[in-house]
Parts: structure tokens; sequence; C-alpha cells
């Protein structure tokens, strides 16, 4: 007597992206990332003060962007775009320079409502 067995291996989740981090003026604006996947995927940022122009798509090649507001305050900040796809994760970091005019808030780590001295 014979068997036959049917193997099926599982399809590896793939991110592929042209660009890990970005670094951009306190200036509002907007960057483009390029990503390739083999299945769906969902994206999502963790601030506020910048938006995605789409948060999910099918497999294959998309592009994304990034719109950020002007940084206001007198430090940098960062947000993190995280894509998913499956059981794969990756990031991309989102710097943005501090206004050299800015003021020092909470979000930058200062206290709202003090002066600020320079000694």
């Amino acid at each position: 007597a014979t068997a036959t067995v049917t193997v099926k291996q599982e399809e590896k989740d793939i991110i592929e992206m042209d660009n890990n981090s970005f670094t951009v003026n306190p200036e509002a604006g907007l960057v483009k990332l390029k990503i390739t996947t083999n299945k769906d995927w969902k994206a999502s940022l963790n601030q506020s003060w910048c938006t995605l122009s789409a948060t999910k798509g099918k497999g294959g090649a998309a592009v994304l962007i990034i719109t950020y507001e002007a940084n206001p305050f007198s430090s940098e900040r960062t947000a993190t775009l995280t894509i998913k796809v499956g059981t794969a994760t990756s990031s991309v970091i989102l710097k943005q320079i501090k206004n050299e005019n800015g003021k020092n808030g909470i979000e930058s780590g200062g206290i709202q409502g003090l002066p600020n001295h320079k000694w």
C-alpha cells in the first residue's frame, strides 16, 4: 500500500522598507516611505503630531506618506511608525529637530508655565 503525504509550508511574513529612520526640520512637512510586503499589512503611529496616508493595505508595493506638524518646542521629538505583517513587525523612527525659537513644554521635557531662564 502507498500513502500520499502533502506538506504545506507556511509562507514567511516579509516587510521590506526603503528607509528605517527620517530626521526632519521643525517646520511642517511630509516624508514618503516605500514598503513591500508579501501579505496584507497594518501601520500605526504613536504620536498625534503626525498622520499616515494609509493604516492598512494589501500585499505588494506601497508608498506611505507621513505628514507631520511643525515642532513648537525647543527640543527634538520622536514618533515611531510600526508596520505589521502577520507575525513580523518593523519600525521606522521619525525624528523632528528642535525649534530654535520654540517654547519649553511638557512634551519637550520642560515644565509648562515656568519662565525659561538663560543662566
